[in-house]
């Protein structure tokens, strides 16, 4: 019984070796249907070549967490959910950053999120009207780069409570200087002067 049943462990195991190859790289498992959604800014051919798949690769073969870190690495994708469906079809779900203001610091202008990512340069003939913010000290942008500096958190915080307000309605902001004294230096679009707030408002 001890040799029968170490004939059908070995048998079993070298099936297994034998099988799992062809089942792996079997062409009815071959990726046929690439399903994205969720794209606004960026374009399909962009999140294929991010994706990797070749004309070979099988349903088998995609390492999803791999594949969603790479797509996650893009300035402007902000999520992403990845699904194989079997035998042929892969869904990808994307999430994108979208612009909320424009960080201005010495001669750059870039676009950033509303987490403080940083998105791309600033293209005023194609890029939303969003408010500027001016930080008072240079700062080298670069895409991908997570913003901290503690102008910028006083900005995002002065904004969201402008937004909130009656203001947002009848004033559109075209830039916000917030001054390492606290002190913030507002312009709307409606007026030639500057308004000065103190710390508290």
């Amino acid at each position: 019984k001890a040799f029968l049943v170490c004939a059908c462990c070995i048998g079993l195991v070298w099936g297994v070796t034998l099988v799992y190859p062809l089942v792996h790289e079997a062409e009815y498992f071959r990726v046929r249907t690439i399903d994205i959604t969720g794209l606004t800014k960026l374009t399909r051919e962009e999140v294929l070549y991010l994706l990797g798949i070749t004309a070979e690769t099988t349903s088998w073969q995609l390492d999803l967490p791999r594949m969603g870190a790479r797509l996650t690495h893009h300035p402007y994708i902000k999520s992403v959910v990845l699904r194989r469906e079997f035998p042929q079809t892969l869904r990808v779900m994307v999430q994108e950053r979208t612009p909320y203001l424009v960080i201005s610091s010495h001669d750059q202008r870039m676009l950033v999120d509303e987490e403080g990512v940083v998105l791309r340069a600033f293209v005023p003939e194609q890029d939303p009207k969003v408010p500027h913010v001016i930080l008072p000290q240079p700062h080298a942008l670069e895409p991908g780069m997570r913003l901290r500096q503690q102008e910028v958190q006083r900005a995002f915080e002065l904004l969201q409570t402008y937004q909130a307000s009656p203001l947002a309605e009848t004033l559109r902001l075209a830039s916000l200087t917030v001054q390492p004294s606290g002190i913030s230096v507002w312009r709307f679009e409606q007026y030639p002067f500057d308004i000065r707030l103190g710390e508290e408002g």
